[in-house]
């Protein structure tokens, strides 16, 4: 029974899917000294335009720069 309310909720939900250009990512890369992975986080809050949260002291600081966002 929990399986299935969590399966329906999960099936409720509006997920969205966010290509980032290869470029841009190596280009944050290079510019905060993040991985790839991180800098798809960066990217994403950049274009939706939203706050990044993280306990990533790395990724906060290069959030900070780069989105105008408090670590």
């Amino acid at each position: 029974a929990e399986i299935d309310t969590a399966l329906a909720d999960f099936a409720e939900q509006r997920i969205e899917l966010h290509a980032a250009p290869a470029e841009a990512l190596c280009t944050l890369c290079a510019q905060h000294g993040l991985s790839a992975y991180d800098a798809a986080y960066l990217w994403v809050a950049a274009e939706l335009k939203a706050t990044l949260a993280t306990f990533d002291h790395k990724l906060a600081v290069a959030a900070q720069r780069h989105l105008g966002a408090a670590p």
